[in-house]
């Protein structure tokens, strides 16, 4: 079997699985790490090169490809525990989609069902980068615990040469994962991420990002991580 790498160019099996190498591009230092998963239950496996910017300490970058013998037909990026940081405001093209406004009807103990936003739906930064990004609703979050971080903390997906087909999710929880203490202040999203169908060689970024929304779209430095 044979794969398309993202230049355009087919191989017969991904990248050789590799420790950390840390290079210098454009004056900066980049860190690649090669990662091989283990088999999901359909039998499916990647290889995913994982790639870390000193621009962007908060941020990582993942590269997928095929591995012998597999056949998906999607790539899902998730993060999940954002009951953690009590992410409740998804930020789209036309305004914030609360999460409230979506689950404010659930009642359950265990996660609620998904939500999708289409491409179209995300927002751009300065460089034309699509985003999809979810945060707290509170001003002073870590002022209310448990709360991880004296900082209000955005998550975010970075993509670029999107297709058509790629989308936004969320669910959420109520209470927090295997207890039942709920979430303070209510309902919140507990996973975030994107779908899009699988090409080989597609990129996709996450990242945290402790700052407001718009220095977020102009690519502004975000304030240091509290230890």
């Amino acid at each position: 079997m044979t794969t398309k790498d993202n230049k355009g160019k087919y191989r017969k099996r991904p990248p050789a699985r590799r420790a950390a190498m840390v290079r210098k591009r454009s004056g900066r230092e980049m860190m690649s790490l090669g990662v091989l998963t283990e088999p999901f239950p359909n039998g499916e496996r990647f290889f995913i090169v994982l790639r870390f910017d000193e621009r962007r300490p908060t941020e990582v970058e993942f590269e997928t490809h095929l591995v012998h013998g597999s056949k998906p037909d999607a790539v899902v990026i998730t993060a999940t525990y954002g009951n953690l940081t009590r992410l409740r405001d998804a930020y789209l093209r036309a305004g914030v989609e609360n999460a409230k406004e979506i689950y404010g009807g659930f009642r359950g103990t265990g996660f609620a069902p998904p939500s999708f936003f289409p491409r179209g739906d995300f927002l751009k930064d300065e460089k034309g980068d699509l985003l999809f990004v979810t945060a707290p609703d509170e001003d002073r979050p870590w002022e209310t615990k448990p709360y991880p971080h004296p900082g209000k903390l955005l998550q975010y997906y970075r993509k670029r040469n999107a297709t058509e087909d790629l989308s936004g999710f969320v669910n959420a929880r109520l209470y927090f994962w295997k207890t039942r203490k709920k979430v303070p202040g209510g309902v919140a999203y507990e996973n975030t991420g994107l779908l899009e169908p699988f090409d080989t060689g597609e990129r996709f970024s996450f990242g945290i990002y402790n700052g407001r929304v718009s220095d977020l779209l102009k690519r502004g430095a975000s304030k240091p991580l509290p230890d």
